[in-house]
């Protein structure tokens, strides 16, 4: 079978903007429109489902799955996951391009590397959820490295002189070891005040800046959340957590709307949705009653 069975050649063939932009929004399907050249090997299964390899940042296993009833289910490999990515949207545009001209779609070969890859993706995704379910159950702590016993075993050699001076050194040498300490003695002493204020600044600085990738040129700019997303644990983990949820709440607000206007291959996103999880994991320490802590 060399063409789209006729769900997907009816559907693709009544489909406009409006429906893309219902499903995918507005933002998304403009950035598909750019991708569409990027399409390769555009074939389907016996499902109605589409699929192809769509180039980003990376090389994007990506399939859409055409509904009788004109909906769509996507999946793809990329980062992105706060619904239908670019990448599906071009998938589809590219069908409908071929139907216009009357060029086939071949069927899918399930042992090429777009089939192996889309079906060995979601065999590895529950592989390794089971696993992570294994290791939690079991309560097993990943082993030290060989490289971390010999780093414990040199700095156990040295005198408490030493240690001070080592330390003066890299606070000195690398600001972040600076901050670290400090903000490690705050959280210990319990003056989190300032802490929670300059975390406070930092998430309004992150959530301003400009989230791009141009994966062609190999440059943009991808804020960096991993100092707020190590915070928040640490606040979590002292018992601070109201602070964390307003912190949080904060960051939801600001870094959807830096979401809205980036233009990435979801990294930014993803960076957020880690800082929350976090804030999530949290929430039952809260001073929340059960029901406020469902609505937040």
């Amino acid at each position: 079978m060399n063409v789209p069975n006729s769900t997907i050649s009816t559907i693709l063939r009544k489909l406009d903007f409006d429906d893309l932009h219902d499903w995918a929004g507005a933002k998304i399907v403009n950035r598909g429109k750019n991708y569409v050249k990027h399409v390769d090997q555009l074939s389907h299964t016996e499902d109605n489902t589409l699929v192809a390899w769509v180039t980003g940042n990376d090389r994007y296993a990506t399939s859409v799955r055409i509904g009788a009833d004109g909906d769509f289910d996507e999946f793809c490999t990329c980062p992105y996951s706060w619904g239908p990515c670019k990448h599906a949207v071009a998938v589809i545009l590219a069908a409908a391009e071929h139907l216009k001209v009357k060029r086939m779609i071949p069927s899918l070969d399930e042992g090429s590397d777009l089939g192996q890859t889309l079906r060995g993706d979601i065999e590895e995704n529950e592989w390794l959820n089971g696993e992570r379910e294994e290791n939690n159950e079991s309560g097993r702590t990943p082993s030290r490295t060989e490289a971390q016993t010999k780093l414990e075993e040199t700095l156990e050699s040295k005198s408490y002189d030493e240690l001070l001076h080592l330390l003066i050194e890299l606070s000195t040498r690398f600001p972040k070891v600076k901050q670290y300490i400090v903000e490690s003695e705050q959280l210990a002493s319990g003056h989190v005040d300032k802490l929670v204020r300059a975390l406070r600044s930092e998430i309004r600085d992150r959530t301003a800046e400009a989230a791009w990738y141009n994966h062609w040129r190999g440059e943009g700019s991808l804020p960096d959340y991993s100092h707020v997303e190590d915070r928040l644990r640490a606040l979590a983990e002292q018992g601070y957590v109201n602070a964390v949820l307003q912190l949080g709440e904060e960051l939801w607000i600001k870094g959807n709307q830096q979401i809205e206007q980036s233009d990435d291959e979801g990294e930014t996103a993803m960076a957020i949705s880690g800082c929350l999880e976090t804030v999530i994991a949290a929430l039952p320490g809260s001073s929340l009653s059960p029901s406020e802590q469902l609505l937040w």
